[in-house]
C-alpha cells in the first residue's frame, strides 16, 4: 500500500533542505585604505609644491618640541623620494624669519646613502608659523627645487 505524504509536509521539507544548499555570496572585494593623512600628505602635514609638480614635500612642525620635519614625495604626495643631499633649507619668511637648515635623517626603505627625511628644530617652530611664508629649499638628482604652499 502506497502512502502519500500531505503537500503541506513536502512544503515543509523543501522549506528545511533548501537553505543548507544555499550559501551567501561572498562580500564584494575591498578598495586598500587610503594613506593617512591628507593627500599628498601622509604623515599628517601641510604639502608643499614645487612649480613643476614633479615632487612635493610635507612639512610636519612639532610646536612642543621646535622641530620641523621634512619629507620629499612623489608628484602625487604618496611615495617616498630619497636623495643624495645631506641636509635641506627650510626659510620662515615672516616677522624676524628663520633660516633653518634640516639634516638628513633616512627613514627605513630609503637607499644607503640618501634620505627622504629632513629635520631640523628652531626656536620659531614653537610659535604659530604663517604657511603662506615657508618655503623649502631642496637639491634632487642634482637639480635645485623650491617648494612653497600653493594658492
Amino acid at each position: 500500500m502506497l502512502r502519500f505524504i500531505p503537500w503541506n509536509g513536502c512544503l515543509l521539507l523543501v522549506a528545511l533542505l533548501l537553505p543548507v544548499g544555499c550559501t551567501p555570496s561572498a562580500p564584494p572585494p575591498s578598495r586598500p585604505a587610503p594613506p593617512a593623512g591628507k593627500p599628498g600628505a601622509p604623515h599628517g602635514g601641510i604639502a608643499l609644491t614645487e612649480p613643476e609638480h614633479k615632487y612635493r614635500v610635507e612639512l610636519v612642525l612639532d610646536s612642543d618640541k621646535e622641530k620641523a620635519t621634512v619629507y620629499l614625495l612623489d608628484a602625487d604626495g604618496l611615495k617616498p623620494v630619497a636623495t643624495a643631499g645631506e641636509n635641506l633649507t627650510l626659510l620662515v619668511q615672516e616677522g624676524a624669519g628663520a633660516v633653518v637648515t634640516l639634516k638628513a635623517q633616512p627613514q627605513s626603505g630609503d637607499p644607503r646613502w640618501k634620505s627622504s627625511r629632513f629635520v631640523g628644530s628652531n626656536p620659531r617652530f614653537g610659535r604659530e608659523v604663517n604657511l603662506k611664508k615657508i618655503e623649502v629649499n631642496a637639491e634632487i638628482n642634482g637639480k635645485p627645487f623650491r617648494f612653497a604652499l600653493e594658492e
